[in-house]
């Protein structure tokens, strides 16, 4: 929260971030950024990609879950080993700031650094991955390390559109309440003042209260994740109250990528001229989850390639879908989803709806198949279940 501390005429005002409720967000992202650089190093023996040979980002651009299919993806993955190393070293000097940035004067200059390369480190990931909300808060969570040497030069412009600073006719804080109180007399009008005062501040106080209790959790649940005390909840509070810390993605890069695909099959006939004149059944596809997505139904032959498809309703779709696949129990979901399609949602011409993941092992940058073609990956396998529609 910034105030606006009282002051002489003669003296220049000066804007103070001093509220246990910022100093808690600021800290809780510090945690946050700080849980994944260990999930990535301490808590795996400090092995994996993201330590030498920093192959991580390699990986990354190359698998296919929540990634993105554009031009700067493209880009990317056309670039030498050197720069994804690059991008590597970039990633965990950028997660592990925050940290840093914490302990430093809220009205240095410096925490613009702070501000910049998290910005930059959630723009980067937004333009390549599918997972826009979170990339969005990151952007948005950033700007808090913006020095408030910055917030107090943008007053004059806050007063142009119609941002306030504090004044005197403004409601008081809890420490002006209580000079207030304290200076009023005895009369009925002064005791009901009171009243409401004192009502006020209790409000004030139950507030504090909650602060230092979300704050107090905020400690343990990260000390929970390091495994450095016991969690007695489970996490189940901060998932509840949505401020729990914990952000394990891509803290081991994949090395399998599965491709998930769900198609829409029906026969048709088709009159051929031949002899005897006869006519022909042909099976023809359609990508049932770009149809959901965009509500376009195109027929395709049989002949065409599915191994590309990568469109899903949402992030939500490509999660659940991926998940499904592992286990047999999992797969009973997937077969359920398959028949409420059919029932519901799909064209009535449907035939047939056919859910696959396929696996593939992406090639590391020292592979023989990298280096000659410059593949991304190899097939390795796929599982496949299928419901009739008719």
């Amino acid at each position: 929260m910034v105030t606006k501390s009282k002051a002489s005429s003669s003296t220049k005002n000066n804007n103070q971030v001093a509220n246990l409720a910022v100093t808690g967000m600021l800290l809780q992202i510090s945690l946050m950024y700080l849980g994944t650089v260990s999930k990535r190093t301490i808590d795996i023996g400090w092995r994996g990609e993201w330590l030498p040979p920093f192959h991580a980002v390699w990986y990354v651009i190359r698998d296919s879950f929540a990634i993105r299919e554009t031009f700067w993806l493209d880009y990317l993955r056309s670039l030498d080993v050197g720069w994804t190393q690059a991008m590597t070293i970039h990633a965990m000097i950028a997660e592990s700031s925050p940290i840093i940035w914490f302990f430093v004067p809220a009205s240095s200059s410096m925490r613009c650094c702070g501000f910049f390369v998290l910005f930059t480190l959630h723009l980067g990931l937004l333009l390549v991955t599918r997972l826009p909300n979170w990339q969005c808060i990151g952007m948005i969570a950033s700007v808090l390390w913006v020095p408030t040497s910055i917030w107090d030069s943008l007053w004059p412009l806050q007063d142009l559109v119609g941002i306030r600073k504090k004044t005197d006719s403004d409601a008081p804080d809890d420490a002006e309440l209580t000079e207030i109180i304290a200076s009023m007399g005895t009369d009925d009008s002064s005791i009901s003042n009171k009243t409401k005062i004192r009502v006020q501040t209790r409000v004030g106080g139950s507030r504090t209260v909650l602060t230092w209790f979300f704050f107090s959790y905020m400690i343990y649940n990260f000390a929970g994740e390091r495994r450095w005390i016991r969690k007695h909840d489970g996490g189940d509070i901060g998932e509840f109250f949505r401020i729990s810390q914990y952000w394990v993605m891509y803290a081991a890069p994949p090395k399998i990528s599965t491709v998930t695909s769900i198609i829409g099959y029906r026969t048709q006939e088709e009159a051929h001229t031949t002899k005897e004149n006869a006519t022909i059944k042909t099976e023809m596809w359609i990508d049932v989850m770009k149809g959901l997505k965009r509500n376009e139904w195109e027929w395709q032959h049989l002949d065409d390639d599915t191994t590309s498809l990568t469109s899903f309703v949402s992030p939500r779709w490509e999660r659940a879908l991926s998940q499904w696949g592992s286990t047999h129990t999992d797969k009973r979901r997937a077969r359920h989803l398959l028949k409420s399609l059919c029932e519901n949602w799909v064209p009535s011409n449907i035939t047939r709806l056919e859910l696959t993941w396929s696996h593939y092992r992406i090639l590391a940058p020292s592979s023989r198949e990298n280096n000659k073609r410059r593949q991304r990956w190899t097939p390795l396998d796929k599982s496949t279940i299928d419901v009739n529609c008719t």
